[in-house]
């Protein structure tokens, strides 16, 4: 099924969001963040997707080693019709010591409207 914006759900009503994460804490619906956008999408989970996984079958997926960035990698990906998922680049936190500052971020100015 597809999914629906959550910020479209919130704008539904007074108190959409605090319903939307309701349904979320109680596992009836799934959120996920779009990669490329930040945007959090609505997923309704149905059973009859559920299934049972062999405690062999799980652990020989989670063994396989899916490198940060390999060029052949990508390259077999393509060849059998895949295409790589996007690499999101990492952000610095800003919270280590090395940084200039002694870690500590600056407050940004808030706008008056």
């Amino acid at each position: 099924p597809d999914g629906v914006l959550m910020d479209d759900v919130a704008d539904a009503y007074t108190g959409a969001l605090e319903d939307c994460e309701a349904l979320i804490e109680e596992g009836l619906v799934l959120m996920l963040t779009n990669a490329e956008n930040r945007e959090r999408v609505l997923y309704p989970i149905d059973e009859k997707y559920e299934c049972d996984v062999d405690d062999d079958m799980a652990t020989l997926f989670h063994a396989v080693d899916i490198p940060a960035h390999d060029p052949d990698f990508d390259t077999a990906l393509r060849k059998v019709g895949h295409e790589p998922a996007p690499r999101r680049a990492t952000r610095p936190t800003g919270l280590d010591s090395d940084d200039e500052g002694g870690g500590k971020r600056k407050a940004k100015a808030k706008k008056k409207r």
